[in-house]
């Protein structure tokens, strides 16, 4: 299993054992059925369903998608979990495409560090 993969998943059991979190989350996708995150590397694709009461992690790219980070699977662990100050310097310079809303990605980052905390 990937490093990215491992990391999503323990951040995805964490959110579903979080009440804080999933409030969080309900504030987030407001008026939504949810909110779709997805990672595509050269050699695999995941995705996140933000639901109102439940988080998961799916394997595959999802047919459509709120925003969907594209990069080596080393950048987007560094710039999602390790040190998320360099996922501006990794769009500016192309080593993370991004195809959707850049407000998603700071309300997902949210989460990911509420996640951590």
């Amino acid at each position: 299993m990937s490093e990215l993969k491992n990391r999503l998943k323990e951040m995805v059991e964490k959110i579903n054992n979080s009440p804080n979190i999933l409030n969080a989350i309900k504030e987030w996708i407001d008026g939504y059925n949810g909110k779709t995150i997805g990672f595509k590397m050269p050699v695999e694709a995941l995705y996140i369903t933000f639901g109102k009461g439940e988080v998961r992690l799916i394997e595959g790219e999802p047919a459509s998608f709120d925003l969907m980070l594209l990069s080596e699977e080393k950048n987007l662990v560094d710039s999602v979990f390790k040190d998320p100050t360099r996922m501006r310097q990794y769009i500016k310079d192309g080593t993370v495409m991004i195809w959707g809303n850049l407000h998603e990605l700071l309300k997902f980052a949210e989460i990911v560090f509420q996640s951590m905390g």
